[in-house]
């Protein structure tokens, strides 16, 4: 394989000249992301929840630091219910 095609290594693909989030990584976020938005909306969640999705968006976050992800972590925190 090229090494165009990129290196899938612990979450990133790494290409030459960038490093991107795997797109299954990105899958599993938005579906936290949709089950925190559905507690919300079904008035079922409690303060431990919210600490809780606070750390896990924390870890994701801090994951997603280590590559090209200005784009993706402003259109994630534009889809997360207050």
């Amino acid at each position: 394989m090229p090494l165009s095609n990129g290196i899938d290594f612990l979450g990133y693909i790494t290409k030459p000249n960038s490093v991107f989030v795997r797109k299954r990584v990105l899958k599993n976020f938005r579906n936290k992301v949709k089950q925190y938005n559905k507690l919300v909306n079904d008035n079922k969640i409690a303060d431990f929840d919210k600490k809780q999705f606070v750390a896990v968006k924390a870890s994701y976050f801090g994951h997603f630091k280590h590559a090209d992800y200005f784009k993706i972590k402003k259109y994630l925190l534009n889809s997360i219910s207050s």
